[in-house]
């Protein structure tokens, strides 16, 4: 072929060489396709029918996303639209655009970052063509919340939707906020994307034909339900690299429903597409660790395992905001905004939920009490109280599960009560680690439970090695029965860990005589062993609590040999608590470490401590109420005291204003002081006063070093030390060296017109002293001074508004100066000049 030529003829014919050349290449294609695919399938055909090489392969055709964002900003005519209520009617679209990914997708998912109040969603409607020509109607996309991304900015999501074959969408926006962004997600999940994908999906499909996997639920039984059928996720075809971290565990409490707003037409073939496709989703799109639901179902009743971690378990997931601990979220896969859910679906919802919650003994008509995690139709850390079975509306601004699924949860809940009865309710030990040795402390346990009748109960405590050492047993609809730790000869068990089984079933007089529940499991420790406090260290024996910041202040650090709770007190001479500097607070078994002011308590108010000897002690116990203590002394002395400081900046530059401090203190008894003057913690002069009487002393210091230079600037400590004989007390005050002059800043000119106020801002700055006092003088053009206006202290750095009113019309000059509190005047005036027009 040739690249650069005008001759027709050979452009002709080039391009049936072209045509020849791809059909070669598509025979050869097909040829080598057709022969890898019989040999797959004869490979399929050999394995196993329930391999799990051959259940993997079956079960996870090629999963194709890709991303697309689009920026948009403010406009629309569209109010925000409330979740969960009426759609307003899109006017202008804030924005609007053809997305093309480049290859066949069937699901769409969308998430809106943008600044959105609180329970309003903006106005989204798409639309897909297989070609560019043929279009879809027009469908309303629903965001439900997924949390703050920080600075206000919230993160809304669409659950994945169906869409069918389609290569090309349209979308408009209406009720947006400035700045946000729509990220779309588009995602294959048959395995047709490509025509590699097509050919290799076919023999999946027609292999899973030859397998005849089979993914129903067996039907419930007449006692307790037996645990369904539920396909796991390596049945369906979960990448397990596309999760990150552990799960995070909770005790089940409550069930919440949703729907996945796809279409409701997706064949049984296609459903574990979907699961992989929300899985996709929620990973690559919305950032989740996992999956978020911990169950999903088809609309032909298939259970699918949802979030990794445990199908009897009760991972965290991700699917209701602020209410994930403690939840399990269930989502049926389907539109229920816009048809009822199938039966199949329903009766498989029922199952689980009878299974799952009976599982975790939760009454499905109870009311259970929440706290929530993050705000959106609640607030972060309130209180609500909401039925066990709910739909994800009721915790969060969205329509999720649909009109027509939410419409059905009261039957739910009924026909899950009513199944697999008799049920246990709220099974619980009141304490899971106890210590029968008689001394008050966690010696027992009790269990209580709820059958949903009355009905024959047994409770039975089994050691590890499977042997029963106490049984309980009795008749009723509620159960309280509490366990000392002995066994039924009245002796101390070991220590070790004992499992305790609660059991109900009905009697002969009931519906269903013989029918048993199941049992609630829970374990027991049995732990006599005594902790131990390792490390106790008292560093200081005396304590001035002067509150000057020298030996006012006593630490101490403990470890306790294992988990548990400690508090530390303080005793005086006679045994008294006269104070509590750490109350009962669980730590673990690692070096802690806790101070003493030489406060006390009284009368409900701190004060300092009389001289004297005290003694901090601190009492431990495990998790089982084993105690321990230990202890130490100190001795609160209060030989010396500071009384006055003056003053506290220093200018020692010889100018006469603050170039020295006088420290004054008083003793209460003889003693030899020394003094010591510290800059961050290392000496710069130490000067030694004698021995001195009881009364007032002075030290004075110049700000100069040991070597008689002066020291830099910046904060001192100044720390007396007086020895009386028996102990060394200190006490200490600060003082701020300050050589450097403020700065000071002003407007450099106003105009303004007769009569009226100019008005400036000034700022005066110090590196050291907290507060500059500001004075500003006025002067005509001529340079008389007309008047002077002392403005007062004004905090270093911020700025003040002055105002000043001239008499009569000229040009005047404001000159400003300052004093810091070392004494030391600004570097440069600052000028501020007025012109006053006549």
């Amino acid at each position: 072929m040739r690249r650069h030529s005008s001759d027709g003829r050979a452009h002709a014919q080039a391009r049936p060489n072209k045509a020849a050349g791809r059909l070669r290449r598509a025979r050869r294609l097909t040829i080598c396709t057709c022969v890898l695919a019989l040999a797959a399938l004869a490979a399929a055909w050999a394995a196993p029918r329930v391999s799990a090489g051959v259940a993997g392969w079956l079960a996870a055709p090629s999963v194709r996303g890709v991303q697309m964002a689009v920026t948009v900003g403010a406009g629309g005519d569209s109010p925000l639209s409330r979740g969960g209520g009426a759609a307003p009617t899109p006017g202008a679209p804030a924005a609007s655009g053809r997305l093309n990914p480049g290859w066949v997708f069937n699901m769409v998912g969308v998430v809106y970052v943008g600044r959105v109040p609180a329970g309003w969603r903006p106005f989204l409607q798409v639309r897909t063509s297989p070609n560019g020509t043929s279009w879809t109607a027009w469908q309303r996309v629903g965001f439900d919340p997924l949390g703050a991304a920080g600075n206000g900015v919230r993160r809304l999501g669409e659950a994945l939707f169906w869409v069918g074959d389609a290569r090309f969408l349209d979308y408009r926006l209406t009720g947006s906020t400035p700045k946000a962004i729509v990220r779309f997600t588009f995602i294959n999940t048959l395995g047709d994307a490509t025509l590699a994908d097509r050919v290799t999906g076919a023999l999946r499909r027609a292999t899973a034909a030859i397998a005849h996997f089979d993914f129903g639920f067996g039907a419930a039984a007449n006692a307790a339900v037996p645990q369904p059928t539920i396909v796991t996720r390596a049945q369906w075809g979960a990448d397990e690299s596309w999760r990150t971290g552990t799960p995070d565990y909770a005790p089940v409490r409550m069930a919440i429903i949703h729907h996945t707003v796809n279409g409701n037409d997706y064949t049984p073939e296609q459903a574990p597409g979907l699961v992989r496709a929300i899985y996709y989703y929620h990973t690559k799109s919305e950032g989740f660790r996992d999956i978020g639901y911990n169950f999903l179902i088809d609309r032909y009743g298939t259970i699918y395992e949802g979030r990794y971690g445990g199908i009897t378990l009760g991972p965290v997931g991700a699917q209701t905001l602020g209410f994930n601990t403690g939840t399990t979220g269930i989502a049926i896969i389907g539109n229920f905004d816009i048809a009822p859910p199938t039966t199949a679906s329903l009766a498989a919802l029922e199952y689980l939920l009878a299974w799952k919650l009976d599982l975790h003994h939760i009454d499905p008509l109870s009311t259970v009490t929440m706290v929530c995690g993050a705000t959106d139709k609640f607030a972060a850390g309130q209180t609500v109280q909401v039925p066990a079975i709910v739909g994800h509306r009721d915790l969060n601004y969205t329509a999720c599960p649909g009109d027509y699924l939410y419409a059905q949860l009261p039957n739910v809940r009924a026909v899950v009560a009513d199944r697999g009865l008799p049920k246990i309710y709220g099974y619980l030990v009141s304490s899971s680690v106890i210590s029968p040795n008689g001394d008050g402390l966690g010696d027992s346990t009790t269990v209580t439970y709820a059958i949903s009748e009355a009905a024959d109960w047994t409770i039975t405590v089994t050691a590890a090695d499977g042997t029963a050492v106490r049984t309980f047993a009795g008749n009723g609809q509620f159960v309280t029965q509490t366990w000392d730790g002995l066994d039924a000869n009245g002796a101390p068990v070991p220590d070790g860990t004992y499992t305790v089984t609660g059991t109900a079933t009905c009697s002969a007089t009931s519906a269903t005589p013989g029918a048993t529940a199941t049992p609630g499991v829970a374990t027991v420790v049995v732990d006599t062993h005594v902790p131990t406090f390792t490390g106790f260290v008292v560093r200081s024996k005396i304590v001035n609590p002067d509150g000057t910041g020298a030996g006012d202040r006593v630490s101490l650090s403990y470890a306790l040999s294992e988990p548990g709770t400690v508090q530390v007190v303080v005793k005086d001479a006679t045994g008294a608590q006269v104070r509590t500097i750490q109350a009962w607070t669980l730590v673990p078994a690692e070096p802690r470490s806790v101070s003493w002011d030489g406060k006390v308590s009284q009368n409900g108010t701190l004060v300092a401590a009389a001289e004297g000897q005290y003694t901090i002690e601190a009492d431990g116990r495990d998790a089982a109420g084993n105690p321990c203590s230990t202890s130490g002394t100190v001795a609160v002395d209060r030989t010396i005291h500071v009384t006055a400081m003056q003053p506290i900046y220093l200018s020692p530059n010889g100018d006469g204003r603050q170039d020295a401090a006088d420290v004054t203190f008083e003793l209460r008894r003889s003693a030899v002081v020394s003094a010591s003057v510290l800059s961050a913690g290392r000496s710069v002069l130490t000067a030694s006063l004698g021995s001195l009487p009881t009364g007032v002393h002075t030290f004075q210091w110049n700000g100069r070093s040991a070597s008689g230079k002066l020291v830099g600037g910046g904060a001192y400590s100044i720390v007396l030390s007086a020895d009386n004989g028996q102990a060394v007390v200190q006490a200490a005050c600060g003082a701020v060296v300050d050589l450097a002059g403020p700065s000071i800043s002003a407007g450099s000119l106003s105009v303004v017109k007769r009569r009226r106020a100019a008005v400036t801002s000034v700022v005066a700055r110090d590196k050291r002293s907290a507060m500059v006092h500001v004075i500003a003088v006025v002067k005509s053009a001529r340079g008389k001074v007309i008047t002077r206006v002392d403005c007062g202290w004004v905090a270093s750095g911020v700025p003040r508004a002055f105002t000043y009113k001239a008499p009569r019309p000229g040009l005047y000059a404001v000159w400003f100066s300052a004093l810091d509190q070392a004494g030391n005047r600004q570097i440069k005036c600052a000028i501020w000049r007025v012109r006053v027009k006549k």
